[in-house]
């Protein structure tokens, strides 16, 4: 055999390990449900953070809500209500999640605060809002395809106009 197949066989070997090491010492798969709680911790997170990047991740390209609010609408308005304020706090308890193959709808309770500079808080908004997510294409490391709950569309607009959304 020549030297270069031996260096190919040598690439395959190492990368079947590396493949299999990877499954062995990864975490059990989450149930829809738990992603999905994965997926509304992470998004109150990032406003708190004011992650814009990090907050938009969770919004599919094909969003629209019941105001008209297309993906780059919703943008433009996280992008003022997140610089408008220092500070927030976001609380957002599902109180059902129904899953339907691809599609589910979360009904929470959502809860925005803006952080006072003397420590206190005033709500922005606090209420009821439905949200309808669907499974969507998406990568990990960058080249293994896998799928993500991403949110399509919601009613109950917090912060008139569908800021932090």
């Amino acid at each position: 055999m020549r030297k270069s197949s031996w260096v190919i066989l040598i690439v395959i070997a190492v990368l079947t390990i590396v493949l299999v090491v990877m499954n062995i010492s990864s975490p059990p798969k989450l149930t829809g449900e738990e992603e999905i709680h994965v997926l509304l911790d992470n998004a109150g997170l990032a406003v708190e953070h004011k992650n814009i990047r990090a907050a938009l991740s969770c919004v599919s390209d094909d969003y629209q809500d019941l105001a008209g609010n297309d993906y780059d609408q919703l943008r433009v308005l996280t992008i003022r209500a997140l610089r408008s304020a220092d500070r927030y706090h976001v609380t957002l308890d599902a109180n059902s999640i129904h899953i339907d193959g691809k599609q589910a709808n979360v009904e929470l309770q959502v809860s925005v605060a803006v952080a006072d500079l003397g420590g206190g808080e005033h709500a922005v908004f606090s209420g009821p809002m439905v949200l309808t997510l669907k499974k969507k294409p998406a990568r990990s490391w960058l080249i293994i395809p896998t799928e993500k709950w991403m949110k399509t569309s919601k009613t109950n607009n917090p912060l008139a106009g569908g800021g932090l959304g």
